[in-house]
């Protein structure tokens, strides 16, 4: 055998609600969103951690993963979700390419 898939949202549900209900001064949680297709076959909850959020009570919440490219498009997911968004892969290595790029999209 190469590997074996499985379904992620078990485990990840249950560290999510054990976060929640054991440190309740945390300060957020920061997950990034799945940017693969096909990780859990047939069920819309691979697209996103939407599934995770009702677990997490309406704290505070960070996405990551696939917002670097499009600003536009985090700042309406935050606006949208009412959550942070992290962006940084693109940008780690340079950040004169933030600034031009603000400069240049807004």
């Amino acid at each position: 055998k190469v590997a074996e898939r499985f379904d992620p949202v078990p485990l990840y549900s249950y560290v999510v609600k054990e976060l929640h209900d054991r440190f309740p001064n945390i300060a957020y949680l920061h997950m990034v969103e799945p940017m693969s297709p096909g990780t859990v076959e047939g069920t819309d909850r691979a697209r996103n951690n939407d599934y995770f959020r009702p677990l997490w009570g309406g704290r505070p919440w960070i996405a990551a993963g696939g917002f670097s490219n499009n600003l536009k498009g985090a700042l309406q997911h935050a606006d949208a979700k009412g959550e942070l968004v992290g962006i940084g892969r693109a940008w780690t290595a340079n950040v004169r390419l933030l600034s031009f790029h603000f400069r240049s999209s807004f």
